[in-house]
């Protein structure tokens, strides 16, 4: 309420919270917000053994490799060039035969790395596969038909 008066510091400290208090409360004709969790356990239907699920890339692992290797090394003979050139730029005058000169050593190094590296992992890959599996207990299956239609994507989920 406005007196026409000038307000005290307590005065106004209390109007304030009792704005604030008001602002945040809920309207009396609101419903509270509510929550409900379901702890009735999940049905098993029986002790099913885990499935093996093989892996169906489709992109061999091998070429994956190759392909990261090779952007690796595109990156780190573009930027060992541009940092040679960065730090002769006044000196002397590059010639791109110059800077693939001195890069060569630095990229037959990472070839060989990624050789070593390679043959490493056949002979790991070599190695006879684990059996066992990490993980105890019943499974459950759950079974959903889902259904993509339209222009603009409306997918169903029936379980």
């Amino acid at each position: 309420m406005d007196t026409g008066q000038p307000r005290t510091e307590i005065e106004a400290a209390a109007e304030a919270a009792q704005l604030i208090a008001a602002a945040y409360s809920p309207a009396p004709h609101t419903p509270l917000a509510t929550a409900y969790r379901d702890t009735t356990p999940v049905p098993v239907y029986g002790p099913t053994p885990p499935v093996h699920q093989p892996d169906r890339r489709v992109v061999p692992e091998w070429a994956a490799g190759i392909a990261v290797a090779g952007v690796g090394l595109g990156c780190f003979a573009a930027l060992t060039g541009a940092g040679i050139y960065a730090a002769t730029a006044g000196i002397a005058k590059l010639t791109i035969w110059g800077v693939a000169a001195i890069a060569v050593p630095f990229v037959g190094i990472s070839a060989v790395a990624i050789a070593i590296g390679t043959a490493i992992r056949c002979v790991r890959a070599a190695a006879p596969p684990v059996t066992h599996h990490h993980y105890q207990g019943a499974v459950t299956q759950h079974h959903q038909n889902i259904t993509t239609r339209g222009a603009i994507a409306r997918t169903r989920i029936n379980q």
